[in-house]
């Protein structure tokens, strides 16, 4: 099992299965009228199907007759977020768990073995928001494999005889954890962000974090937990396989229709990642591999209803592109930097954070004041120049052709992504809605450069050998330091009238196609 401390794969700087199948009944005229389908590429000949069970379990069906493996996933919109304070870990070791047999098979073997013997494979992971279950399987044996994978989320049985033994699973999964610096270095940011925010609690826990306590035995805790959150209410469902999508309908709505809708509700999350009077910060992480890395990272407003806007995105695009008059282009003209990238790493019910990573070169290191004077220079650069529609246009009209021209991807990855995405899209944009681009906000677009990503809100990152440190880290013991950033710094203040030349947008895209039908 996997867990995932941010919903993306990109790593924030320094901040990162079954379906019950019952009897099979058909679809009525009222189900099918309230089905939607939703928009999909033109090189996307499978069928979909959208519809919400009456248990308000949200559920895409995937008609491929050209499969040969039938797949699903389950997403519960719950995470490591919604871990108690005093039981980090445990939507982890819930995740465990689960998989652990049920009132209809109780054999806690049973389901790995069926879907194993029938040349498929199962996984799940927990990230901040969400816990993703998910399985392939021989096309042929799909519908018994959803019986089992249904029963999960309708009657676990949570056995206590296994309990230790899932313990110990998590525990392994954090002891192999201590020498990867990705690990070490997110547990620095868990002591550097808000006590109060849920983003300070580990996340994938430890065998103290999940021992008994004579007030609490862990498998209590576990129970409330399931009952607090596994809603069908909070789930989403994916299934792809060869069957027609009536007869997909008629499998999962009995099925599914039996998880029971608690009308659970998740909080937003009010708490500010950072402590105002934390920024800006300057951090110093002393990693176990050689590496010289400058990381930025910037509190952000949560941009998550704003899917076809993409300004997030946008910006991350001018600062990360690697053309004439990039950010990165200008270091390694210096010989300060060997790459660059950008992006929203951390995503969640209330708020966001962006962040810009830097591979530095031994001089970069040296320069690294330099490097963070020309960060903020190229971030005036765009606010001074504005945001340009046309460059917007652009990257819209690339969003748009890589959607049109989508290649199918491996049925196990596409439903567990589609089965996340379904609580932060439409279902009518599920398919394209992170490759969809086309609502130009230039005052949302300025906001972002102009009111967040500034000098004092900034969380700066220096990992390298040489860097000095003053304590440990709670569970990584990852060596680190955190100092006020001192008042001289120049990169502080940088003057708008004292940009780079070299520094500008990019230049029209002249190879952008604008005629993508084919010849007869």
């Amino acid at each position: 099992m996997v867990i995932f401390e941010m919903r993306r794969l990109w790593l924030l700087p320094i901040l990162a299965c079954t379906l019950l199948v019952g009897a099979c009944t058909t679809p009525t005229a009222e189900h099918n009228a309230a089905a939607l389908v939703p928009v999909q590429s033109p090189n996307d000949d499978r069928e979909y199907r959208y519809l919400e069970l009456d248990n308000k379990l949200k559920v895409l069906l995937i008609s491929d007759p050209d499969t040969k493996k039938g797949a699903a996933a389950l997403d519960v919109y719950v995470g490591s977020a919604q871990n108690p304070v005093d039981r980090a870990g445990l939507a982890h070791f819930l995740e465990h768990m689960l998989f652990l047999g049920t009132d209809k098979y109780p054999d806690a073997a049973e389901y790995e073995e069926f879907i194993t013997e029938h040349g498929g494979s199962r996984n799940a992971y927990t990230a901040f928001e969400h816990t993703n279950y998910f399985f392939d399987i021989k096309h042929t044996s799909l519908e018994p494999a959803l019986d089992r994978f249904a029963q999960f989320f309708i009657a676990p049985r949570f056995d206590a005889e296994y309990v230790d033994r899932e313990v110990n699973a998590v525990e392994a999964e954090y002891q192999l954890g201590l020498k990867t610096d990705g690990r070490r270095n997110l547990d620095v940011l868990r002591e550097v962000v808000n006590p109060a925010h849920p983003f300070s609690i580990l996340g994938v826990g430890t065998k103290d974090t999940l021992a008994d306590r004579a007030e609490a035995p862990i498998r209590e805790s576990l129970l409330t937990f399931y009952d607090r959150y596994y809603s069908a209410n909070l789930m989403s469902l994916v299934v792809l396989g060869q069957e027609s999508l009536d007869e997909l309908e008629a499998i999962v709505r009995p099925m599914f229709g039996a998880v029971p809708n608690k009308e659970r509700q998740v909080e937003r999350i009010e708490q500010p990642l950072y402590l105002p009077q934390t920024l800006p910060s300057l951090v110093y992480i002393r990693p176990e591999a050689s590496q010289r890395q400058l990381q930025l990272s910037f509190p952000m407003p949560d941009y998550s209803d704003h899917f076809r806007r993409k300004s997030l995105e946008f910006v991350a695009h001018l600062i990360g592109h690697e053309g004439e008059g990039s950010l990165l282009s200008l270091l390694k003209s210096k010989g300060w930097a060997e790459t660059l990238s950008t992006g929203a790493g951390l995503r969640y019910r209330g708020g966001s954070a962006f962040g810009i990573s830097i591979t530095l070169t031994e001089q970069g290191m040296v320069q690294r004041e330099q490097v963070l004077y020309a960060v903020f220079q190229y971030i005036e650069m765009l606010d001074q120049a504005g945001p340009s529609e046309q460059l917007y246009r652009e990257e819209g009209q690339i969003a748009d052709i890589q959607f049109r021209f989508r290649e199918s991807g491996d049925p196990i990855g596409y439903v567990a992504g589609l089965a996340s995405d379904l609580h932060v899209l439409p279902p009518a944009e599920v398919l394209r809605g992170n490759l969809l681009m086309d609502e130009f906000t230039p005052e949302e677009i300025q906001a972002i450069t102009r009111d967040h990503l500034q000098p004092e809100q900034a969380v700066i990152t220096v990992i390298g050998k040489e860097v000095p440190v003053d304590r440990q880290s709670e569970f990584y013991f990852t060596e680190y330091s955190v100092i006020p950033v001192p008042a001289e710094s120049a990169w502080l203040a940088v003057a708008s009238d004292n940009i780079d030349a070299s520094l500008h947008l990019p230049a029209p895209n002249a190879f952008i196609a604008e005629d993508v039908s084919l010849r007869p």
